[in-house]
């Protein structure tokens, strides 16, 4: 004790403010999607596992895949000092709706719909209107002369997830001889009554008296 010194020791603290990424992510099967769109370049980030990342070193990875998958990253400062590590869930999303027909056959200005099994779980946008009863919803009608090819994008109720969907229509070449419209004939004599009739065509004659 009959020496002695004093030293004053400055405790210096770390502004280490990192903004960790959301603890779930969801996403839209097999679609890049960023997973940490607030990571910071003053940060150091590690990612893993690396399954579906663009990287494992970088602050904002996008993720593609198709399954649900956990990852864990450690963010630090980039002397290495101080750090945290966070969880983080991607959930994927559900999406399976069922596409229109890539053809649709119609008859020449009869309203035809174009997508019976098209569903209100989900959201349709359909492009151009021309012939079309209506370009937001499931199912329109289509009344055309022409053929014609339409851009359906379908999403899902949030908007987040989508497909684009081409669908053609065509028409078909009914070009039928009707009958008069008046048969003049013999009492009791058996007349045809449409002697310009076709086999490739089916007729439904009513009454059967």
């Amino acid at each position: 004790g009959q020496c002695d010194t004093t030293v004053t020791v400055q405790v210096k603290i770390v502004d280490f403010k990192a903004v960790a990424p959301a603890n779930m992510v969801v996403v839209c099967s097999n679609t890049p999607t960023p997973v940490n769109p607030n990571g910071s370049g003053l940060y150091r980030y590690t990612w893993s596992p690396a399954t579906g990342l663009s990287a494992t070193n970088v602050a904002n990875p996008t993720v593609t895949t198709s399954a649900p998958i956990t990852y864990q990253v450690r963010i630090s400062d980039l002397s290495g000092q101080c750090d945290t590590t966070v969880t983080v869930q991607v959930k994927v999303v559900d999406f399976k709706p069922v596409a229109p027909a890539s053809m649709v056959v119609v008859c020449p200005n009869v309203p035809t719909p174009v997508n019976p099994n098209g569903s209100d779980l989900y959201r349709y946008t359909w492009t151009p209107a021309t012939g079309l009863s209506a370009t937001n919803i499931p199912n329109p009608t289509v009344t055309t002369s022409e053929a014609i090819t339409y851009q359906v994008r379908i999403s899902d109720a949030s908007g987040q997830c989508d497909t684009t969907v081409t669908v053609q229509v065509k028409i078909v070449d009914f070009k039928a001889v009707a009958p008069a419209s008046m048969v003049v004939v013999c009492p009791n004599t058996p007349t045809p009554v449409n002697p310009n009739g076709s086999d490739l065509y089916r007729y439904t004659w009513t009454p059967a008296t």
